[in-house]
């Protein structure tokens, strides 16, 4: 006698994947920062503070802001937003590596904040200690986005902050209702 148990299921699933620029994605980078420093180029982010004729970059000895944000780090200006066009919550990760042997005595501060206002806002520190760094922004709804700024300190010519931006979404779990039964 059976139990209909089985131990092996195969079961077989077509998968369709387009890939599309990053203004355009589930998670789409919007600039709306004005200047040549910061923009969507070819469908892609660019960041070069050394674009332009004479390829200068950040002067060494001085500090640059991308943004700005108050003193508790809640960005009140964004250079990008990270925008959830999907249909439901997301978890995002962002993460940025780097050479730490190149970077020299410089730094990058990086600068979020995110709907509900005040209980969401992160920063980390781009130097030479690690390599990389990143944060979480949990429950970003749909049509709300991660507002992104940053500052520059550039402490000695040659130093190189150069570095990959990596974007990482989930959707976030829905919570089950309990059904316990109550104390009365």
């Amino acid at each position: 006698m059976g139990t209909g148990a089985f131990s092996t299921a195969r079961i077989e699933r077509q998968v369709s994947i387009k890939v599309v620029p990053d203004n355009e994605a589930l998670l789409s980078l919007r600039v709306p920062y004005s200047g040549d420093t910061i923009q969507i180029d070819d469908g892609r982010l660019t960041i070069d503070a050394a674009e332009g004729d004479d390829d200068e970059g950040v002067k060494a000895g001085s500090t640059h802001e991308f943004g700005d944000w108050n003193p508790s780090s809640k960005v009140v200006t964004p250079t990008i937003q990270v925008m959830n066009k999907g249909s439901q919550a997301q978890n995002v990760e962002f993460s940025y590596s780097w050479d730490q042997d190149n970077i020299g005595s410089s730094s990058m501060r990086w600068f979020f904040s995110w709907q509900p206002t005040g209980q969401n806002k992160k920063q980390f520190t781009v130097d030479n200690s690690q390599s990389e760094a990143g944060i979480t922004a949990r429950n970003i709804t749909p049509g709300n986005p991660i507002n992104i700024a940053f500052r520059v300190t550039a402490d000695e010519a040659h130093d190189d902050i150069s570095g990959e931006i990596s974007l990482e979404s989930t959707a976030t779990e829905k919570e089950l209702p309990s059904h316990r039964k109550s104390d009365t």
